[in-house]
């Protein structure tokens, strides 16, 4: 039975637009000079590449399943609340294939944001011979609607979007550098 003065169509999802909660994709990717076997176990070292923060084991082995870490970035201002960190953790590894990672606020909200949000991060790595193509595929998924941003806002936002492009891009030399150094090693001995 549906509730009085409401139609069956009117409650059900016509469209995107009625979806209870936001979502941003973002998508960057890189081409690597090694085989997928070489990059692998640099990319699985996830703290020797994503360097800009300071990450804090809370549980499990780094690059197993189940390996759960505090984020804490390096650059948050005194002005922001409490905590200055958010959490995520391996959920799934596909070797040579794929890392994923399910990233959260802490409990009540991070960084001053009190919607609730998680994400889930793919790090894919495809096969091209001697080469590897990485991508990092990012998907934050908030679970109310985002109220409208005033000027300030947005441009906080546009900010910290070009903020992590270039982090994510820094990640990706530290990790092609990281390669490089274990490849000459390799074919120096």
């Amino acid at each position: 039975m549906q509730p009085q003065g409401m139609s069956e169509e009117s409650r059900c999802y016509a469209s995107l637009d009625h979806k209870p909660y936001d979502s941003v994709y973002r998508l960057f990717e890189t081409l690597i000079d090694s085989p997928v076997a070489r990059v692998w176990p640099h990319a699985l070292a996830i703290r020797a590449w994503m360097s800009d923060h300071r990450l804090e084991t809370v549980s499990g082995e780094p690059g197993r399943v189940g390996h759960f870490e505090r984020v804490y970035p390096r650059d948050v201002g005194a002005e922001v609340p409490l905590p200055h960190y958010h959490v995520y953790g391996l959920a799934e590894i596909i070797p040579h294939r794929l890392i994923a990672l399910e990233v959260l606020n802490e409990n009540g909200g991070s960084y001053g944001e009190t919607r609730e949000k998680f994400g889930f991060d793919s790090i894919l790595l495809v096969d091209m011979g001697e080469k590897t193509k990485l991508i990092f595929f990012m998907i934050d998924v908030y679970t109310s609607k985002s109220p409208v941003r005033d000027a300030t806002a947005q441009q906080r936002h546009d900010r910290e979007e070009r903020e992590l492009y270039d982090r994510v891009y820094r990640y990706f030399d530290n990790l092609k550098r990281n390669v490089a150094s274990d490849d000459r090693r390799a074919s120096a001995s």
